[in-house]
């Protein structure tokens, strides 16, 4: 306390101190020990303490002294349990946080930023922005968006930069940057979903609205023959229309949070009679193409038959838009050791090796939608690899540029527990 000859009254004492009893103001004779307790010191003498004398108003200052103390050991620990929860919550959170001075160096940086930056980040310290980030509107007030890579590896960030006035460090700025990557290619998955939705919808409506007000209008003058040819135009068309649109509700179905996939329900299933039954209804849909199938005469699965029908619709359809008009589309089916194979090959463009995988995403084409020259939404590879997968199987691609592209559907195989008695699995010789 003041005028005590200097108590040592800390918050902490590494060991005893041992001095006589006058250094700390005490009226009596000999040695005393303060010892630290934590946020206290307790003072230990031998002898008396006359209260009425000096040792009153020595205990008087020492209860003053143990106030202050006291206060300011409250206040030191609630400011150590603010700045650590400042510390986790800016340390935790998923955005990039970083603070300059007013000389441009970096004064602190999250991990979020870190990661962002990719550097470690006590690298980053007492650096330069522009070393750290790269070139930036770093010390810019504002909204930005700033863009790092190109092609397939390109980042987009959303930069915040405000300024904070600090006592003890003057002037910072404060950035904070979210990585708006995902949110910008939604966004243009969804323009070109506009835009292609918008051009399949108009493709079957032309011609059944242009052939029904022909034959409205005109329906005494039409030949017999063309007016047949007109109305399988407009069937046909309607036929493509409600393709489309079970396509766009299966895919809603697939996108939604409480139903990830689609829904099958398996049943003994003859996989041969079923794909010469696909593959002799197709050539009506596609006059343009071959359509070859190479397939035992009987090979018997647990599957359902419904999404295996519109996995080798989509499949076989994918195949003929691709390829040049009178070329073949080969469908082939057996069996082997891994399971049940379906394979489609077609000879057409073939599909860069970049591509591959991005085929299997909605909305997903290799041509760009604004110039394309065939039609589609960019939804049956997409549907394909969702049915392949909710039958337990999978599908994938093996194509060569210019010579063509086979894209095969491998299923389990029959288990012979699951299937009647009256009925057992083919084998393929």
């Amino acid at each position: 306390p003041a005028g005590s000859g200097g108590c040592p009254v800390e918050a902490t004492l590494p060991q005893p101190l041992v001095t006589q009893a006058g250094a700390l103001g005490l009226a009596v004779a000999g040695e005393c020990v303060a010892l630290g307790l934590g946020d206290a010191v307790l003072v230990v003498w031998s002898g008396e303490l006359d209260p009425r004398g000096q040792g009153r108003e020595w205990l008087e200052r020492l209860a003053a002294s143990a106030r202050v103390h006291a206060q300011r050991s409250v206040a030191a620990t609630f400011l150590r349990q603010e700045r650590a929860t400042l510390g986790a919550v800016v340390d935790g959170t998923g955005d990039g946080i970083l603070v300059l001075d007013a000389d441009g160096l970096v004064r602190l940086c999250n991990p979020a930023m870190a990661a962002l930056a990719q550097v470690e980040g006590p690298a980053a310290l007492q650096r330069r922005a522009t070393e750290v980030l790269g070139a930036g509107p770093w010390a810019s007030e504002g909204v930005h968006d700033v863009v790092r890579g190109d092609g397939d590896s390109e980042r987009v960030w959303r930069v915040s930069v405000s300024t904070v006035r600090d006592r003890a460090h003057g002037e910072l700025r404060v950035a904070v940057v979210h990585d708006v990557t995902t949110e910008r290619r939604v966004a243009r998955m969804k323009d070109d979903m506009l835009s292609i939705v918008s051009h399949e919808l108009r493709t079957p409506l032309t011609p059944i609205k242009g052939n029904a007000q022909l034959l409205r209008h005109r329906w005494e003058r039409v030949p017999a023959d063309r007016r047949e040819q007109l109305l399988a135009q407009i069937e046909q068309s309607s036929d493509h229309l409600t393709r489309l649109v079970e396509d766009l509700l299966l895919v809603g179905q697939l996108s939604s949070a409480d139903d990830a996939a689609p829904r099958v329900r398996l049943a003994p299933t003859d996989l041969a009679a079923l794909a010469r039954d696909v593959t002799e209804q197709l050539p009506s849909v596609h006059p343009h193409h071959e359509i070859a199938l190479d397939a035992p005469e009987t090979l018997v699965t647990v599957t359902d038959p419904i999404r295996l029908r519109q996995i080798l619709d989509n499949l076989v359809g994918n195949a003929c838009k691709f390829s040049e008009a009178r070329t073949r589309v080969d469908v082939r089916l057996a069996e082997d050791g891994q399971g049940v194979l379906l394979a489609v090959t077609d000879r057409g463009r073939g599909i860069p090796p970049e591509d591959r995988e991005r085929i299997f995403e909605r909305f997903e084409r290799v041509e760009d939608p604004l110039v394309m020259t065939t039609s589609g939404a960019g939804l049956g590879l997409y549907i394909v690899r969702a049915l392949a997968r909710a039958l337990g199987g999978d599908v994938g691609v093996d194509s060569m540029l210019g010579v063509g592209s086979t894209f095969s559907v491998r299923l389990p195989a029959a288990v012979d527990a699951l299937l009647p008695a009256a009925i057992q699995p083919a084998r393929v010789a």
